[in-house]
């Protein structure tokens, strides 16, 4: 069964047709997903900011940038590869005791994942430095929206770093491949 079959239980069959096929081609031991498309890529603005995005290895700002997007299934975990432009962002996806948890590097994010007829919501309400929890003041927040159409979907991706602000944000329409 498929991870985002798991995290939603009942309400995964609400999703456009489209995130249901494609999440359940990703469901089974060894199994992958494609997908490609473009994004808008953005960066906080200020140079504080843009040198932040830099030093953490962010995907360049961009007008229309070329994104593949695969997940690779490993027994109860996804591996999430984003091509975005020439960069690579590489995360792994799991089921935790209160929903989806991402993994990147040593950040874990623990996300409310909400999802209805139109596609899903994801929320940070939780972030891990090594393990060790983030009070919320501390913590970055990383927030999502997918809105499934008839054979893509509209995915907006936001980081926002406490003190800081808006990191990143991509935004922009994937196709099954």
């Amino acid at each position: 069964m498929c991870l985002y079959r798991r995290a939603l239980g009942t309400t995964f069959d609400c999703l456009p047709p489209v995130l249901q096929a494609f999440h359940q081609s990703s469901g089974g031991n060894g199994m992958r997903a494609v997908a490609h498309g473009h994004m808008q890529i953005t960066h906080g603005s200020g140079r504080f900011r843009r040198t932040l995005a830099v030093f953490l290895r962010l995907p360049q700002a961009g007008e229309s940038v070329p994104v593949t997007l695969r997940i690779e299934s490993h027994g109860e975990k996804e591996r999430w590869v984003r091509q975005l432009g020439r960069q690579q962002l590489v995360t792994w996806q799991s089921l935790g005791q209160n929903g989806l948890v991402e993994s990147v590097g040593p950040l874990r994010f623990g996300f409310q994942l909400d999802a209805d007829t139109e596609g899903m919501r994801f929320i940070s309400r939780k972030c891990w430095l090594l393990g060790v929890p983030l009070p919320p003041v501390l913590a970055p927040r990383v927030t999502a929206q997918v809105r499934g159409a008839a054979q893509s979907w509209w995915l907006k991706v936001c980081l926002d770093v406490p003190g800081v602000g808006r990191l990143l944000s991509y935004e922009g329409e994937l196709r099954p491949a």
